[in-house]
């Protein structure tokens, strides 16, 4: 079974879609949409769904039973965060549609608004193994001593290849659009200057992994192998 870190509003925020044609919606267990938490934690899990996962932490979901392989796309922190802001300000249903209503974006970020700040530090948390220090240091220790497939935006094809291949599908079974990062840097300088500062845990940890991954196309942890690990 393999276990998908849904990380808010970044790039492979539509792979519950992806999955679910694929495999069929039966073998997907998807927190808000097909499965509770409940569901993933019952002992027939392995047996009932091929992939789970959803906008859940990490440290809620490394116990789950029959988990061999925990997977997840990071995207750039500024993007997703610009990526928020935008979905906040134009969905009236989203619990914080009166954010930018009330706050604009450097009221929100500078002057550290409470419930603006989880989504620039959104990577860091949702990926924090369970039992790892907060630091950046603590973080990627601990993802190192997991089975982890990391795929980064610049290549989503190699990340969906990968995961067909570990979930035995045919080649293009998985949508690679779902796994791309739609985002964008924000033209104005001064915005852009915002969020990257207001971001500077996350792109923190993405150098980091960056870094591990070398020249490969796909962080690969469920193998030691040389430039990985």
């Amino acid at each position: 079974m393999i276990v998908y870190i849904e990380i808010p509003f970044g790039a492979g925020r539509l792979a519950f879609r992806a999955f679910r044609d694929a495999l069929g919606e039966e073998r997907v267990g998807w927190l808000g949409q097909t499965a509770t938490m409940a569901d993933l934690a019952a002992p027939d899990a392995p047996s009932r769904y091929a992939v789970v996962g959803g906008r859940a932490a990490l440290a809620d979901l490394a116990s789950l039973p029959g988990a061999r392989l925990f997977a997840t796309m990071v995207s750039d922190p500024v993007s997703r965060t610009t990526v928020a802001w935008a979905a906040w300000r134009r969905d009236a249903r989203h619990p914080l549609h009166w954010l930018p209503h009330t706050f604009d974006l450097r009221e929100a970020f500078e002057g550290a608004v409470e419930e603006a700040q989880p989504i620039t530090g959104a990577m860091a948390s949702h990926l924090r193994p369970p039992g790892a220090s907060a630091t950046i240091d603590g973080i990627v220790a601990g993802l190192r001593a997991m089975p982890f497939l990391i795929g980064f935006p610049d290549h989503p094809q190699a990340f969906a290849r990968m995961l067909e291949r570990r979930l035995d599908l045919q080649r293009s079974a998985l949508d690679v659009d779902a796994f791309r990062e739609n985002g964008r840097v924000p033209k104005n300088a001064e915005v852009a200057a915002v969020i990257t500062a207001a971001t500077v845990r996350d792109r923190a940890l993405l150098a980091r992994l960056r870094e591990a991954r070398g020249s490969a196309k796909v962080l690969d942890l469920s193998r030691r192998r040389l430039g990985l690990w």
